[in-house]
């Protein structure tokens, strides 16, 4: 698990060495997970952040690669949120290292779509009840896979918004026995993107390719 988390970001490290093109850009992110396994009784909530690189493809087109950790998880009970000193439910609490990667169509400078695969590395998984935390980490799959859909609003060439839907594909429990169930996660959050200097030198025509 440890060697595959240094290649992927070995990986992302080399994608981002394109940051010298002018159509390139480092960007980071963060925000609020409403995390869910699709057999719970109830929503998990959590965080995530990374980093990730945009490049624009051309006509309204742009391709973003992302370095993320992400929570995820469920209530199983009564239905509850997450409280964890609560007796009447469990609650499992998960993280991932995951690697999405997103093609975007930007309609106009503010909004765009987005939809994408990802690929998940499960980093841990703790059961919790009445307070009391155990570890599950091997009660779950090592890898997920999911498509990502996604859109968002942009505020300027620094800023944006946005939300995104993480439809999991992967049965989620490593014992076959066990009835299949998928992660299923909405994300709002927030993104900086760093500017280009590259770019800047253009001057006011290189800004407004950026925006498209």
């Amino acid at each position: 698990m440890k060697v595959s988390k240094a290649l992927l970001f070995t990986a992302f490290l080399s994608l981002a060495g394109f940051v010298s093109q002018a159509q390139t850009h480092f960007g980071i992110k963060g925000g609020l997970d409403e995390a869910v396994i699709s057999d719970c009784d109830g929503y998990h909530f959590t965080g995530f952040g990374g980093v990730f690189v945009n490049t624009n493809l051309g006509y309204h087109w742009h391709l973003q690669p992302e370095l993320l950790y992400s929570g995820a998880g469920a209530v199983y009970g009564n239905g509850y949120y997450f409280n964890p000193n609560s007796p009447y439910n469990t609650t499992v609490s998960m993280g991932y290292v995951q690697v999405p990667v997103m093609l975007q169509y930007r309609f106009t400078p503010g909004f765009y779509l987005e939809f994408g695969p990802q690929l998940g590395l499960l980093t841990n998984a703790t059961y919790i009840t009445d307070g009391v935390r155990q570890s599950g980490t091997s009660d779950y799959k090592s890898t997920d896979f999911a498509l990502d859909f996604g859109l968002g609003f942009r505020m300027g060439p620094v800023v944006s918004f946005f939300g995104r839907y993480e439809l999991g594909l992967t049965d989620v429990y490593s014992d076959a026995t066990v009835s299949e169930a998928y992660n299923r996660n909405f994300q709002l959050g927030i993104g900086f993107t760093f500017p280009n200097h590259n770019e800047e030198e253009g001057g006011g025509h290189g800004r407004r390719r950026y925006y498209r």
